[in-house]
């Protein structure tokens, strides 16, 4: 996985595969954090008995809030 922050308060997460995907994000109770979920997908022709889909949790320090 690759994590891109950018300036602009963005975030830029891959996972390395084209059918990637995040699905659920929570902050913690005093907002300093987030945890997001997801998948790490592979293609129809890359599916097999041992390439199969992944989890995925990335977990993120948010800047104070001002």
């Amino acid at each position: 996985m690759k994590l891109c922050k950018r300036s602009n308060g963005m975030a830029l997460i891959d996972f390395g595969r084209p059918a990637d995907a995040l699905f659920g994000l929570t902050l913690s109770p005093d907002q300093t954090k987030a945890v997001a979920v997801g998948w790490k997908g592979v293609t129809d022709t890359e599916s097999g008995p041992t390439t199969n889909d992944d989890g995925g949790v990335v977990l993120l320090s948010l800047p104070p809030i001002l």
